[in-house]
């Protein structure tokens, strides 16, 4: 399994995670249609576009959106950094407001196709979480084959890796986690 194969080659570190602009953008079942970012299939089953699933996701209808502004960057390569975590980390996550007339025009700009699109519009700034534990995957796991990984939340789904992105351990002994994008990766933590 690629997962084990991370686990095998690579180094277990500490990190933390920094403070980073969260936008809470409602509950998945009503989130309006944005083209190429978040629409609703034939099963009736909302689909957003992640930077770890760039075909798409779906998530359970009743979880939160967020999308997150990291580094001052709304978009990385062209895409939001937008996803739906477990109900029990919303609160924690949306806690603390934050004023978005603090963002540039630029940056509301980007924001604005979505936040039109979102339910409810919940900015707030996501605390620091120290203690995690993360694999950097490297140029020689890469040429070792380990291109791909299975995130948590999709188990069937490969994830493409490339040299630089981060996995963060959730679970090693069952070789669990998911792919951080080493942008991401930059912008929203420190090595501990």
């Amino acid at each position: 399994m690629a997962n084990a194969k991370i686990f095998e080659m690579g180094t277990i570190v500490g990190a933390r995670k920094i403070e980073v602009i969260t936008i809470g953008l409602g509950l998945v079942k009503d989130l309006g249609d944005l083209k190429d970012v978040i629409w609703h299939n034939v099963d009736g089953k909302t689909v957003i576009v992640t930077k770890e699933a760039p075909q798409g996701c779906t998530y359970d209808d009743d979880r939160t959106v967020v999308v997150r502004v990291i580094d001052g960057k709304v978009l990385i390569d062209g895409k939001y950094d937008i996803y739906a975590p477990g109900e029990d980390k919303i609160e924690k996550l949306l806690r603390k407001p934050y004023d978005l007339s603090k963002l540039s025009k630029e940056q509301m700009a980007e924001l604005k196709p979505l936040l039109d699109v979102a339910s409810e519009i919940r900015p707030a700034i996501a605390p620091g979480e120290s203690g995690r534990r993360v694999i950097v995957i490297t140029a020689e796991m890469i040429s070792a084959g380990v291109t791909v990984c299975y995130n948590e939340w999709e188990p069937e789904t490969p994830c493409n890796l490339e040299e630089g992105d981060v996995f963060l351990v959730s679970d090693e002994s069952n070789f669990k986690g998911y792919r951080i994008g080493r942008e991401e990766f930059a912008g929203t933590h420190q090595f501990e």
